[in-house]
């Protein structure tokens, strides 16, 4: 018989004469269906029974990680010192490429620290405490094996900071701090002499690896902008901008003004900006103990930038001094800060980001008042305007409004009212277009600004203003009218500027466009012929 035959061949082949052979055959036939069948249900056991060992060997992995993970079977405590059991500490903060040595002393019953190589008042102990802190205590939170081919992958091989703690009784342990673990999660630490690599927590990479700066109260400009009377900053070129807070020259209150290099009204807004930017200034790290012969090297002989304040008795407050670009770092400059009778060579020498000298910027065009004349029509008395050889003379006359009962009448701010006719040469004019040309010679307005000795030409526009100012008494609260005169001369100093000569500043160096005082010609002749626009 063929072996490749199934039973159920056979039983068609053989001729099934004997019931008992047949049913014997038909016997087997149900057996090896039979056997098909349970076959089958063992595989489908064996199928499922495997995807479950797989699972679990995944749950278990998921749970319990595999071989490299850290056991926290044996958490120890790595060292434990009292918290007065510390003398010294050396960090070499490899991140940021700076040594620093704390050491602790006794003052009075109180332990403080200090940084050597630093002046103690400079060193913030409050955040010496927190490190210090860290620096007591240190227990693993994982375990992890030690081996010499894999300090590279926890980054101890070139560790961001070694810590050396030096006990009182001289005894020190020495710990290489890694890289982070997971996110956050931790910090490879190893304690030298032990081979074993352990998991922290990552305070500690935080607290080893605080920057110099960061444990120190490093000097501001707090004095300036608390105190200042006077401020004035430096640039590189020795261009000085002076403030100073004085009493306003029409109404005697005190504001600040510019007296370097123009005597001018100042815009308060820009004012206020600069002295927020003066609080804001923040130096970045400190360098060296002083300055010492090296004056030269820090660039403190010419420097960048200078600030100086004063207060009201013309004491020093601050004096900064912005110097060269720092050897060590390309964003940064050596600057210094001297207090009153302070020697540059005693000076601490600290860094600067290069982005804190924008903040200090002072350009007086941008703090000026940005109207050159700001003299209100009502003031007005009488007045000339020059241009070329031409002469026009204002006259007002000015004529009390009355009621029906033959009261003066007067406005809201309690003023008197008048009827006003304005002439020049002898013209009676539409006073509303007077108005109008008026505040185009009042909105003449700051460009730019030339030096004080720049070369000056022909005049475009000169004006003479007699006026009466009301000015009134803060204690007895009556209004008296201060008579005061107002002379600007408008002269070229190039094609497109002219340079303001007034008597009311000391220095011309404000610029206004040739073609806004062309406006104003243009205005004055539209007046004379009555077709001044007046919307």
């Amino acid at each position: 018989m063929d072996e490749n035959k199934s039973y159920t061949d056979v039983t068609k082949e053989i001729s099934l004469e004997d019931d008992a052979l047949k049913d014997e055959l038909l016997s087997v036939e149900k057996k090896e269906k039979k056997i098909k069948r349970m076959g089958m249900k063992k595989s489908i056991i064996l199928v499922s029974v495997s995807i479950l060992l797989i699972a679990a060997l995944i749950a278990g992995y998921m749970i319990w990680g595999n071989n490299d993970q850290p056991s926290d079977e044996n958490k120890k405590v790595l060292y434990d010192y009292k918290e007065t059991g510390i003398s010294k500490i050396s960090i070499q903060n490899n991140v940021s490429n700076e040594t620093v040595v704390l050491t602790s002393f006794m003052n009075g019953t109180k332990e403080e620290w200090n940084i050597e190589g630093q002046k103690y008042d400079d060193v913030n102990q409050s955040a010496i405490k927190s490190l210090t802190t860290y620096a007591t205590y240190l227990e693993s939170k994982y375990i992890v094996e030690f081996s010499n081919m894999n300090l590279r992958e926890y980054g101890l091989e070139s560790p961001q900071a070694v810590v050396e703690i030096v006990a009182k009784d001289n005894s020190k342990v020495t710990i290489d701090v890694g890289k982070e673990y997971g996110s956050n999660e931790g910090t490879y630490v190893r304690v030298r002499g032990i081979d074993e690599i352990y998991i922290v927590h990552d305070y500690y990479r935080s607290a080893f690896t605080t920057e110099r700066a960061h444990m120190l109260t490093l000097p501001s400009l707090s004095k300036t902008t608390l105190s200042a009377q006077i401020v004035s900053i430096i640039d590189k070129n020795r261009t000085q901008v002076t403030l100073a807070y004085v009493p306003d020259a029409i109404y005697g209150t005190d504001a600040w003004h510019l007296i370097q290099p123009t005597n001018s009204a100042t815009n308060a807004t820009a004012v206020d900006s600069l002295f927020s930017n003066i609080d804001s200034f923040a130096l970045t790290s400190y360098y060296a103990q002083s300055v010492g012969e090296d004056i030269e090297k820090y660039g403190f002989i010419q420097p960048v930038l200078e600030l100086q304040s004063f207060d009201i008795d013309n004491k020093m407050l601050d004096h900064l001094i912005i110097g060269n670009e720092c050897e060590e770092t390309e964003d940064t400059r050596y600057c210094i800060i001297l207090h009153d009778g302070q020697e540059i060579k005693d000076a601490t020498v600290y860094l600067v980001k290069k982005d804190q000298l924008s903040l200090l910027s002072a350009n007086p065009a941008n703090l000026a008042n940005p109207y050159l004349l700001s003299i209100n029509i009502n003031w007005l008395r009488s007045g000339k305007i020059t241009i070329g050889k031409n002469v026009y003379e204002i006259t007002i006359d000015r004529q009390l409004r009355y009621d029906d009962a033959g009261n003066v009448l007067l406005d809201t701010d309690g003023v008197e009212t008048t009827t006003n006719t304005y002439y020049i040469n002898g013209k009676k004019l539409d006073e509303l277009q007077f108005k109008h040309f008026y505040s185009t010679l009042l909105f003449l307005q700051i460009e730019g600004i030339v030096d004080k000795d720049a070369p000056k030409g022909e005049s475009m526009l000169k004006y003479e203003l007699d006026v009466e100012i009301p000015i009134t008494d803060s204690k007895t609260g009556v209004t008296t009218n201060r008579p005061m005169q107002y002379i600007g001369n408008y002269r070229l100093v190039s094609d497109g500027f002219a340079v303001l000569e007034s008597n009311q500043s000391e220095h011309p160096v404000f610029t206004v466009r040739t073609t806004s005082i062309q406006q104003v010609i243009t205005a004055l002749e539209l007046l004379l012929e009555g077709r001044m626009p007046t919307n």
